[in-house]
C-alpha cells in the first residue's frame, strides 16, 4: 500500500480514536444544554472519521495512487491536529 494512504488511513483511524474519547468525556454532560451540542459534536467527528477510514481504505484498494492520498493525508493531518485541540481544551 502507499505510504501516503498508510499516513492518510492511519489520522482517519485516529481521528476516530479521539472523536470517542470525545464522546464519552462529553456524555457526562448530555443532560445539560451546552452537553447537548457537544455530544452531538462529538458524533460529527466520529461520522467524518468513519467515513474517512472505509473511503481512504477503499480507493487504496482500488488503486488509486498519491495524486489522491497525499491532499487527503494532509486534510486529515489537519483535522487530527484540531481534534487534539478541541480534546485537549475539552479536558481543562
Amino acid at each position: 500500500m502507499n505510504p501516503a494512504w498508510l499516513l492518510a488511513l492511519m489520522a482517519a483511524l485516529l481521528q476516530l480514536l479521539l472523536a470517542l474519547m470525545l464522546a464519552a468525556s462529553y456524555s457526562r454532560l448530555a443532560h445539560t444544554p451546552v452537553g447537548k451540542y457537544m455530544v452531538f459534536l462529538a458524533l460529527l467527528f466520529l461520522g467524518q472519521g468513519l467515513v474517512a477510514t472505509v473511503s481512504y481504505a477503499w480507493w487504496a484498494h482500488q488503486g488509486y495512487d498519491h495524486e489522491l492520498a497525499l491532499p487527503l493525508a494532509a486534510i486529515s493531518l489537519m483535522s487530527l491536529a484540531g481534534l487534539t485541540l478541541l480534546y485537549r481544551i475539552s479536558r481543562m
